[in-house]
């Protein structure tokens, strides 16, 4: 199997994640392939994003985290059209060309970004491998939910409800734990690791990280410790890449015999096992490979964001304690070298982690499916396959093929019939560029202003398909809504469209007054359906955010043949639920002319 992970070039755990993956798959005869998805927009962008994360996560934690939780409070960012999210899905052309020229039968993303580029790639290429997403810290990240991967492994089975409850199907959930590479599951006798480093196997030995940069108080933690402890405690400090501090901590500590300090370590397992603590950051990935080993952990809360969670986590397992401050950590250091019995507590309460191999879990599941795959496939009939659906030829002229097309889930809809013409699909715009260059089935002409008849006359007559104009309801109501009731119908509208707070007699006023069809909208399961309904509405239009689904569903129990309007959210799964719910028609909101100029300007600047 041809295997690409992907991976993204903002912080090392993703990356370390990817490799353990791509050491499993390599090791069971795959042909596995580890690349950063950030170079497909762009090596430049991939080079900002690093530096920008690096900076971050070293000078300002505290913009680390307040970005980090206004994603998860706000995660329209990564909705569909969300101007981050086009951001992201520029490096869909690159990406669905190699993937389609490579081959790969199979692609893993270690980070959300990969995630939300390849769900674009795969839509505009039509490519036909599995796809999966693995989680790095013990959390959901915002933006897991909203791409279309195949599965989701997770690191522990209490992340499920969350992820269910954003739309993801609990069969596409696999928990697997956090990948970590082989050489951890393997330990090495304490006394031994510590003999092998230089180390005295009789002293306690501490250890000290800041994750792959350096991060956090760790010049203030061995200043304290240094005060606070014995000689014969073994103090060993891993700066990362950090080189600045480790300069600076050699300068102060490099001539004392029990104190080490080290830059990038390429064997951490063997320090791990000559550990019997460890002071660290809560990453996803060094507290995992801690666990695997089964050392205790102080956990330094020193950039929260995603790593909040994993703190939290830690702390309920017992594997781990924790401290507001630097006297504080240092005092849980203190406590636990005198009371072993916590310590030998705490280490086996990780007892667990060294049983499961994430990334073997990630492989046999992957595997399976895809077995499962070739299974169904061989046990098709092998005679020509009869289409549910006829062949619909598609004529399109030299200059227009690249039209904006609607999401193809609308069309499971049953359409309504308005005085012999089915529709299914309302763009929701009065961009004209846009209505005379898409192939919905109608337009939803309303916008945020007192309606005008100059507008509705112009949008009219450039349309080559239906209109339904809004004539008011919030702001303008009265007697100003039936004229331009009126005067839209004169011009060759389909339908008007009344907002939410009009009266039912301003309502039934502007019924009486034209012969189209009167759509009111509904913005709550509260409204008195009935009531709009024998005021003279035609058909509901549903606008209720988040709730549309649960409002289409409660109104179509009530109302089994009343016409329902609906838009359809953001992404093709809230749309399958609103039409699953009972919507006949959907009304779509296209992306800006200038979000889809950006789009053709990424396409020109590759050719």
């Amino acid at each position: 199997m041809k295997v690409l992970v992907l991976s993204s070039n903002n912080g090392g755990g993703h990356n370390a994640v990817a490799k353990a993956i791509a050491q499993c798959f390599t090791a069971h005869g795959d042909e596995c392939t580890v690349r950063d998805c950030l170079s497909y927009v762009s090596d430049h962008a991939s080079e900002l994003v690093s530096r920008s994360h690096d900076f971050m996560y070293r000078h300002t934690p505290e913009l680390f985290d307040s970005s980090y939780r206004r994603a998860e409070e706000n995660p329209e960012a990564f909705k569909e059209h969300h101007r981050v999210r086009q951001m992201i899905e520029l490096g869909q052309f690159g990406l669905g060309r190699s993937i389609r020229e490579e081959g790969y039968e199979l692609v893993i993303c270690t980070h959300v970004f990969a995630a939300i580029m390849l769900s674009a790639a795969k839509k505009r290429y039509k490519l036909p491998m599995q796809t999966a997403l693995v989680e790095t810290d013990y959390t959901n990240t915002p933006g897991s939910a909203d791409n279309t991967v195949d599965v989701h492994f997770l690191p522990d089975a209490s992340l499920i409800p969350d992820l269910t409850a954003a739309g993801v199907p609990e069969d596409q959930i696999v928990v697997s734990g956090i990948p970590v590479r082989e050489e951890f599951y393997h330990r090495t006798e304490k006394e031994e690791a510590k003999a092998q480093l230089g180390l005295d196997p009789a002293h306690l030995h501490i250890l000290i990280m800041g994750g792959s940069m350096g991060c956090g108080p760790i010049p203030e933690l061995l200043d304290a410790l240094y005060l606070r402890l014995d000689e014969d405690v073994e103090i060993s400090v891993v700066c990362g890449s950090n080189e600045r501090m480790k300069k600076s901590l050699e300068s102060s500590y490099g001539h004392l015999r029990n104190i080490h300090i080290w830059g990038y370590v390429a064997d951490m397992s063997s320090l791990y096992d000559s550990a019997d603590l460890l002071m660290t950051k809560p990453g996803g990935i060094s507290t995992t490979e801690a666990a695997v080993k089964g050392l205790p952990m102080i956990l330094i809360n020193a950039v929260a964001g995603c790593e909040a969670h994993n703190l939290q986590f830690f702390l309920e397992t017992g594997g781990a304690l924790t401290g507001e401050t630097v006297e504080e950590l240092v005092a849980c250091c203190e406590t636990l070298i005198e009371d072993r019995e916590t310590l030998e507590e705490m280490s086996h309460a990780l007892q667990g982690f060294g049983e499961r191999k994430a990334a073997e879990i990630i492989y046999e599941t992957l595997s399976q499916r895809k077995a499962l795959v070739l299974t169904d496939a061989a046990q098709l009939d092998p005679a020509p396959a009869v289409s549910a659906r006829p062949f619909v030829p598609r004529v399109q002229s030299s200059l227009r093929h690249g039209i904006l097309e609607m999401p193809k889930d609308i069309y499971e809809a049953s359409g309504i019939v308005i005085n012999g013409r089915r529709i299914k699909s309302l763009v929701f715009t009065t961009d004209l560029a846009i209505i005379r260059n898409c192939d919905a089935d109608a337009v939803f002409a309303v916008y945020p202003f007192t309606p005008q008849q100059a507008i509705s006359d112009a949008i009219i007559k450039a349309s080559y398909i239906p209109v339904f104009c809004g004539v008011g309801g919030g702001t303008t109501k009265g007697l100003r809504t039936i004229g331009l009731a009126k005067d839209v119908e004169s011009q060759g509208a389909m339908g008007v469209v009344l907002n939410a707070p009009i009266t039912d007699l301003n309502l039934a006023a502007v019924a009486k007054s034209v012969d189209i069809p009167v759509i009111i909208t509904v913005v709550s399961e509260d409204t008195d359906i009935e009531r709009r309904l024998l005021s003279g509405a035609s058909i509901l239009n549903v606008a209720g955010g988040p709730q549309t689904p649960e409002i289409v569903r409660k109104i179509r129990q009530s109302f089994p043949k009343v016409p329902i309007i609906s838009s359809g959210g953001g992404t093709e799964e809230s749309i399958r639920r609103t039409i699953q719910a009972g919507a006949n028609a959907i009304t779509y909101t296209p992306p800006t002319a200038q979000e889809l100029f950006k789009i053709t300007m990424a396409k020109y600047r590759e050719m």
